[in-house]
């Protein structure tokens, strides 16, 4: 296999990902593990961020453990100096910040070289409804900087990358509206009971339960509702 369609392969490999993550129990794990590797990077996180977000956003970093997670959201995502980048631009860390000024700020020393970290590729993400995303690629202490090509494989991903962020925040939004609406027939204890096409049932609430249970002229049997 040649090299141009090994990274053909490689890119394939992280949109499926990508577009395979948002439905998945954990979303953008395994796309942000497979990006790290296709731009030979320690580690990729993303930091989301709702829009009117009272507070800190949500860190995926998957290759990292989850206490670095909540230690950089809590302490250091608000005195990170790497943010709102150009809108879409892949930018790096030292492009943007001064390296000796950088190297001597509390951020640096309490918590980028802590996790041994070195070179940051970066971009933003805005959407339309507000939504913010970002994506960064981070090289471990002694790494190399990043080079022209593995900049641009990330610039290959940012617009597939965009797209998913804007289907996850139309999901998002769904799934708080459908929370809404659930919370609103629970307080006037309604039963709900939602189907499939086969008339099986995919969801219900405790008051729907709690009336099936009871089998007075309506029941459940083999998964569906009967009378």
């Amino acid at each position: 296999m040649s090299s141009a369609e090994t990274s053909l392969r490689s890119f394939s490999q992280v949109v499926l990902a990508l577009n395979a993550s948002l439905t998945e129990a954990r979303p953008w794990n395994d796309f942000l593990l497979r990006l790290s590797d296709y731009v030979g990077a320690k580690y990729a996180t993303l930091i989301l961020t709702p829009p009117n977000a009272i507070g800190l956003g949500t860190v995926i970093t998957p290759a990292a453990p989850a206490e670095i997670e909540r230690w950089y959201r809590d302490q250091f995502l608000d005195i990170d100096p790497f943010a709102n980048l150009p809108e879409g631009k892949v930018v790096s860390l030292y492009e943007y910040v001064n390296e000796p000024d950088f190297k001597n700020s509390a951020y640096f020393k309490d918590f980028l070289n802590q996790v041994d970290g070195s070179h940051v590729l970066g971009v933003d993400l805005r959407t339309s409804g507000g939504f913010e995303a970002r994506l960064r690629l981070t090289r471990g202490s002694g790494g190399e900087p990043f080079s022209i090509a593995e900049r641009a494989r990330l610039e290959l991903v940012i617009p597939h990358v965009r797209q998913a962020v804007e289907i996850y925040q139309r999901l998002e939004t769904s799934r708080s509206e459908e929370a809404v609406i659930a919370g609103a027939v629970e307080r006037f204890a309604v039963g709900t009971v939602i189907l499939d096409h086969s008339h099986k049932v995919l969801k219900m609430n405790r008051f729907a339960a709690s009336i099936l249970s009871e089998q007075d002229g309506v029941s459940l049997s083999g998964g569906r509702v009967v009378f």
